[in-house]
């Protein structure tokens, strides 16, 4: 079994890092998305706190829309 990672802030709040588990682990839990959801928002519109979260509003892969920052409409 994997070791449990301490979720941590990020460095930078305005910025999505993917190459820290733990602040990839805080980013899963504020946006409440999968990893697979996280790294395709960040594939698709950068790094930048802001145009991930937009993605992820139009583009949920659960047809959910994210309405703020952490919070979905089911």
């Amino acid at each position: 079994m994997g070791e449990q990672l301490r979720m941590r802030a990020p460095a930078h709040y305005l910025r999505v890092d993917l190459s820290d588990p733990a602040e990839v682990e805080y980013w899963l839990v504020v946006l409440d998305v999968g990893r697979a959801e996280l790294e395709r928002a960040v594939a698709c519109a950068g790094p930048a706190l802001w145009e991930v979260r937009n993605w992820l509003r139009g583009n949920a892969a659960d047809g959910r829309r994210v309405e703020a920052m952490g919070t979905r409409a089911r």
